[in-house]
């Protein structure tokens, strides 16, 4: 079993998951994001037991596990740039989308903000916007 250090433990150690500073639907979304990867990290553990008798399907499954962890760090990483990069042509005031305070939100553009990855919807890192 690879025991080297997952997308996971390297975001962790950028800081990736401290949500001590952003607003508190961002902070909360993060921590689903980071509870999700803990989820499939322990799931990957428990998958690499040596006696499975079909250990190329356990092996895949582990293979799957890294897959979705990477891709969730992948969403984190892109809600923190959505949230400290302003977006151009995004008014801050008077217009019905804007409010006093960050937030983030999803275009409803082609694939109405979502990315298909092995039949799981995921948000699309061009999808997110900074409004208000």
């Amino acid at each position: 079993m690879d025991t080297g250090p997952t997308t996971y433990d390297t975001a962790l150690a950028e800081g990736l998951f401290s949500t001590a500073t952003l607003p508190p639907l961002l902070a909360t979304e993060i921590d689903r994001y980071e509870q999700a990867i803990l989820g499939l990290l322990a799931v990957r553990q428990v998958l690499g037991w040596p006696l499975f008798s079909d250990l190329s399907f356990a092996a895949e499954q582990q293979a799957y596990c890294l897959e979705g962890i990477g891709d969730m760090v992948h969403t984190v990483r892109a809600l923190h740039t959505a949230q400290t990069t302003p977006q151009p042509g995004h008014a801050r005031h008077g217009s019905p989308d804007s409010s006093d305070s960050p937030c983030l939100g999803v275009y409803k553009g082609a694939n109405h903000g979502l990315s298909v990855l092995r039949g799981s919807p995921r948000l699309s890192t061009d999808s997110i916007h900074r409004c208000g």
